[in-house]
């Protein structure tokens, strides 16, 4: 198997911070069930921000690491959930909970610009993103949304729309073989 490489560390902070928003709200079952992946983005940024975590653009090198410690902690992780392996059902109803960390065989993504990305994928699962909703287009194809850790321009606005429900049992890009979540 492949190197997932750095950005593995982005896509979890990614997945915490949501598991975080959700452990200090106050929202109701009703009310946490009718949030829309659209506000996925918005939860990590108040979480960021009410945490005092400050985002620095991410470098990949040598080097100690900060040992400063916020006086509470809004939730912790014990442990993880895997999705079942080449399941995309079972992914969507992990993703209408929650973001899932999901790899990828990015080849194709290198120029996605918009859209939705359809065709052929490998499953050299090389890279790593977060897997954030999902929807249908007008013209009634399945789709995943998923946040990337590349530059923000990227994509749309640092997001890609991806085939759903396809014939191949491991997903677009390999997308359903390790989805993984973290659980507090």
């Amino acid at each position: 198997m492949a190197s997932l490489g750095q950005n593995w560390f982005l896509v979890f902070l990614f997945t915490f911070a949501a598991l975080s928003y959700r452990a200090t709200s106050r929202l109701s079952s009703n009310e946490e069930k009718s949030i829309k992946h659209e506000q996925w983005t918005a939860q990590l940024k108040l979480t960021y921000k009410s945490n005092k975590v400050k985002l620095k653009r991410f470098k990949a090198n040598e080097g100690t690491c900060s040992t400063d410690k916020p006086s509470s902690l809004p939730t912790m992780i014990t442990g993880h959930q895997s999705v079942p392996m080449n399941n995309e059902t079972s992914l969507l109803m992990d993703v209408a909970n929650q973001p899932v960390s999901v790899r990828i065989d990015p080849s194709q993504m290198q120029s996605y610009k918009s859209g939705i990305l359809t065709g052929d994928c490998g499953t050299n699962l090389t890279h790593a993103i977060t897997a954030v909703g999902y929807g249908t287009s007008e013209e009634g194809t399945k789709y995943w949304i998923f946040m990337n850790s590349w530059v923000p321009n990227w994509g749309e606005n640092g997001f890609i729309r991806i085939q759903r429900d396809i014939t191949a049992e491991e997903g677009m890009c390999g997308i359903a073989i390790y989805p993984t979540f973290p659980t507090a």
